[in-house]
């Protein structure tokens, strides 16, 4: 799993706007300085660093507080809008009510 500060060296997390954008150019990894990270996947969006898919949610979530959350919940159930206000810590019990 990627850390804060790996995560911090790859993208730039704009909490009002919920994009990253990226910070280098990855040959062969779809990564180009200064555009926005991610695509749409099963309704959400998803960035691939190192390899590695991850929701940009839980990276949004890593990014500001510095650690992985259990489970998070879209507060207005739109999951391309990954504003740090619009995200909330939450656990299963809650999450699995939630219709999107």
């Amino acid at each position: 799993m990627i850390t804060q500060d790996e995560l911090k060296d790859n993208l730039k997390y704009n909490p009002e706007t919920g994009k990253f954008i990226w910070l280098k150019t990855k040959i062969g990894g779809g990564a180009v300085k200064g555009k926005i990270a991610g695509t749409k996947y099963n309704g959400e969006i998803r960035i691939g660093i190192n390899r590695r898919p991850y929701l940009a949610h839980r990276l949004a979530w890593l990014y500001v507080h510095g650690y992985w959350p259990n489970t998070m919940l879209h507060i207005n159930l739109d999951r391309h809008d990954n504003r740090l206000v619009n995200l909330k810590e939450t656990d299963k019990k809650i999450n699995a009510r939630i219709k999107y």
